[in-house]
C-alpha cells in the first residue's frame, strides 16, 4: 500500500517506544561494479554515508559491531550470511538496505537483486527478493522489527508480493511489525542521475536523515513515515520516480532518528527563558539561515532588490553583465540555439559563436558593452567540406578558435573525432590538425561517443593549439565521480600545420566534465567545468591551471601511477556564486544567473580605473535546443596570473 500504513494504530505510548540503536543491527548491501550490466559509482558513496548517518549518535547511532557494510557481492551467500549473523545479534530492529540494479524475472515478474555477475535473462545469477524474505522470516533471533530499504529499478514490485503472500504466510509480520521503503513503483525504473555523488532516492534519504526540515520543527524524534514524506515529496518536486512504502503493526509511526533541526537549533531541550518573544527570535534566525542555505550562501531581505553585478565570492572575479536577448533570438529564418563556444574576433570586436546542432554553421555576433551586454546576431556563414558538400548532419561543433589574422578557424567535432580548419569568408574546409589515434573512436581509438574533443583553444601568438576530452578515454582513470582526462598541446603556427609537442592529465572534480579551456600562454590555462542534475540545476566552475610541472602521458594510462602526473588546478570562481541579476533561469538552478555553460573566451581589460590588472571573461551558455533551457551571455572582469 503507498503512503499508508496496514494493521492497528499504536498502542498508547507506542510512539515512545524508540528503535532502539543499541539493541538493532544493520546490513548495507550495494552492488556498483558489473562485469555484464553498466556499472553505478554512485552506490559507494551511498554506503559510506549512509553508515556515517546511521552510526553517528546524533542521528540513529548504532554499534559499530551490529553494522555490515558489503560491497560488491558476487554470490548470494555474500548477501544472505551477513544478514543472519546481524540478526543473531539485533534484539530490537534489523535494518536492511540494499542499491544496485534491480531485474524483473521475465516468467513471473519477480524482482532479483542483482550480483557483480549479474545478467540480464539470468534469474540465477541474482538474489530473488523473495529469498531475502524468506531469509528474514526464518531467521532464529529475538529480533521485534524488520526495516527493508531498497533503492533499485522495479523494487515497488515486492509490495504487492508482500500483501498476498504475508497473509498466508505470516512471514515478517508475524514478529511485532516490518516496515518496507522502496525507491520505485513495481514498474518503474529507479535513477542514479549522471554527476551525482548520490543515487536520486538514497541522497535524499541521506538528506531526510540529516537535514533540516520546518514542517517537523517540534518533533524531537523523526519516524519512517516522516521521513519517507520528506523523501517522497523531494522526488516529486524534481520529476523523479515516486517512493513507495509498507508499515506493519505500526512500525512507521515509532520514533527512528533524532530530528536534525532541533539538535541544531537547540529546541530538544530549550532553556525556561526561552519563551516568547525570545523563542519567535530564535526561530526568525533559524529561519533566515535556511534560506540561505537554500539560495547558495545569497539572501536578500524582502523588499531589498538583489545586485545586478559585483564579486563572485572572491575578489578575483566580478560579474560585470548578463544578457538572455540571444534566447530564440530569430536569424534568417531560424531560431539561435545551441551555443557550445565563443571566440572574439579582436579586429572587429564582434564574436563568432559555434552551435553543436545541424547543419554545421558559425554565428557572427556584436556584444555590445561589457557592463550592459546587448547582443545581436548580424550573420551567419555554414560550413562546407573540401568538396563544397554542407555539413548538414552529425556533425556536433565543440571547440572553437579564430587563428591569427582573422581568415581562417579552427573547429573541434564530436560527431567524427576531428580538429578541422575553415575558410571564414567562404565556410570551405581547408584542412585539418591531426589527432592522437586514442582520441578517435573504436576500433581505431578509445574515445567515448559525443563526449571526446570538446574543448579547443589557441595562444594569441597562435604558437600553441589545446584540445580537451571531455569525458574519459577507455581505461583511463574514473573513479568516485572524478574523471581523468588528456588535453593535447600543439605547436605549429596559425594557418600552418600543427604538431602534438605534449599530452597532459587533467581531473575533474565529482560529476564534473571538462566542457572549455582557454590558453593564457603555452603553460597556464583556464578550465570550464560542468556538471547539471535534473532537479537540481547546474554547476559552472572556472579553474587555473598551471602545466608547467606536469608530465607528459602520451605513451601511458591516466591514473597510472603517482598522482603528481595531473596538472595542477586552483578554483577561480563559482558561477553560482555571483550575484543573481535580473535574468530569471526557467529551471531550477542554485542561482538563478546559473545556465549550462559551454563557451568560454578572454577579452581584452575591461574599461575603469577599478579594473586595473584584469582582462574581460566571456561565457556563453547552450540552451540544448530546449525551451525550459536559456542562451545566455556572460560578461565578468577577472584577475589572471
Amino acid at each position: 500500500m503507498t503512503g499508508g500504513r496496514n494493521g492497528p494504530p499504536p498502542a498508547d505510548g507506542a510512539r515512545d517506544h524508540r528503535l532502539d540503536p543499541a539493541r538493532s543491527a544493520c546490513v548495507l548491501i550495494g552492488v556498483g561494479d558489473y562485469t555484464d550490466l553498466p556499472p553505478l559509482k554512485s552506490v559507494s558513496h551511498n554506503l559510506d554515508a549512509l553508515e556515517r548517518a546511521l552510526a553517528d549518535e546524533a542521528v540513529w547511532g548504532v554499534p559499530e559491531d551490529h553494522r555490515w557494510v558489503v560491497r560488491n557481492p558476487r554470490t548470494q551467500w555474500q548477501m544472505i550470511k551477513p544478514i543472519q549473523e546481524a540478526a543473531e545479534k539485533a534484539e530490537d530492529t534489523l535494518l536492511v538496505y540494499y542499491a544496485g540494479h534491480g531485474l524483473l524475472d521475465s516468467g513471473d515478474d519477480a524482482l532479483h537483486l542483482t550480483l557483480t555477475v549479474s545478467q540480464p535473462g539470468e534469474p540465477t545469477l541474482a538474489l530473488s527478493y523473495e529469498e531475502l524474505r524468506r531469509t528474514l522470516g526464518d531467521v532464529r533471533s529475538s529480533v521485534r522489527r524488520r526495516v527493508v530499504i531498497l533503492d533499485c529499478c522495479y523494487s515497488g514490485q515486492v509490495l504487492d508480493r508482500m500483501s498476498a503472500r504475508e497473509a498466508v504466510s505470516g512471514r515478517i509480520t508475524r514478529i511485532d511489525g516490518s516496515y518496507i521503503m522502496t525507491s520505485t513503483a513495481g514498474n518503474r525504473r529507479a535513477m542514479a542521475p549522471r554527476g551525482s555523488k548520490y543515487t536520486a532516492f538514497t541522497g535524499e534519504f541521506l538528506k531526510a536523515l540529516t537535514e533540516s526540515d520546518a514542517r517537523f520543527e517540534r518533533e524531537k524524534w523523526l519516524t519512517l513515515d516522516q521521513i519517507y514524506q520528506v523523501v517522497r515529496e523531494s522526488l516529486l518536486a524534481k520529476g523523479l520516480p515516486e517512493p513507495q512504502q509498507q508499515s506493519r503493526n505500526g512500525v512507521g509511526d515509532l520514533p527512528f532518528v533524532r530530528n536534525p533541526l532541533r539538535q541544531r537549533s537547540g529546541l530538544a531541550e530549550p532553556p525556561p527563558y526561552w519563551t516568547g518573544r525570545k523563542r519567535l527570535l530564535a526561530s526568525a534566525v533559524l529561519l533566515v539561515v535556511a534560506a540561505t542555505s537554500a539560495a547558495g550562501g545569497v539572501w536578500w531581505p524582502p523588499g531589498q532588490e538583489p545586485p545586478t553585478s559585483g564579486p563572485c565570492g572572491t575578489e578575483d572575479v566580478s560579474l560585470l553583465s548578463t544578457s538572455d536577448d540571444l534566447d530564440e533570438a530569430p536569424l534568417h529564418g531560424e531560431q539561435i540555439e545551441g551555443l557550445s563556444a565563443l571566440a572574439l574576433d579582436g579586429t572587429s570586436g564582434d564574436a563568432l559563436a559555434l552551435p553543436d546542432d545541424d547543419p554545421g554553421r558559425i554565428y557572427r555576433l556584436s556584444l555590445g558593452p561589457a557592463a550592459g551586454l546587448e547582443p545581436r546576431a548580424r550573420r551567419v556563414q555554414g560550413l562546407y567540406r573540401e568538396d563544397g558538400t554542407r555539413y548538414s548532419h552529425g556533425f556536433d561543433g565543440e571547440g572553437l578558435v579564430l587563428e591569427k589574422g582573422g581568415k581562417t578557424v579552427l573547429v573541434s567535432t564530436e560527431g567524427s573525432p576531428a580538429i578541422r580548419r575553415f575558410d571564414l569568408k567562404t565556410g570551405r574546409e581547408l584542412g585539418r590538425v591531426p589527432l592522437p589515434e586514442l582520441f578517435r573512436l573504436p576500433p581505431a581509438g578509445q574515445a567515448q561517443r559525443s563526449r571526446n574533443v570538446e574543448s579547443l583553444t589557441a595562444t594569441d601568438d597562435g604558437r600553441h593549439l589545446f584540445v580537451g576530452l571531455e569525458a574519459p578515454l577507455a581505461g583511463d582513470d574514473d573513479k568516485h565521480g572524478r574523471a581523468g582526462l588528456r588535453i593535447q598541446r600543439y605547436e605549429g603556427t596559425p594557418g600552418g600545420s600543427y604538431r602534438p609537442d605534449h599530452q597532459y592529465a587533467y581531473e575533474t572534480e565529482e560529476g564534473m566534465y571538462l566542457s572549455e579551456l582557454v590558453a593564457l600562454d603555452g603553460e597556464h590555462l583556464l578550465a570550464l567545468e560542468r556538471g547539471g542534475l535534473v532537479g537540481l540545476g547546474n554547476s559552472i566552475h572556472v579553474y587555473r591551471v598551471d602545466l608547467s610541472d606536469a608530465d607528459d602521458v602520451a605513451g601511458g594510462g591516466v591514473g597510472e601511477g603517482s598522482a603528481d602526473a595531473y596538472t595542477e588546478k586552483e578554483l577561480l570562481f563559482d558561477l553560482a556564486a555571483c550575484p543573481p541579476g535580473r535574468v530569471k533561469s526557467k529551471r531550477p538552478q542554485p542561482n538563478d544567473i546559473v545556465e549550462n555553460v559551454e563557451g568560454m573566451a578572454v577579452g581584452p581589460p575591461p574599461k575603469g580605473e577599478e579594473h586595473r590588472g584584469r582582462r574581460l571573461l566571456y561565457l556563453v551558455s547552450d540552451d540544448n535546443g530546449q525551451h525550459d533551457r536559456r542562451t545566455r551571455l556572460y560578461a565578468l572582469s577577472v584577475r589572471l596570473p
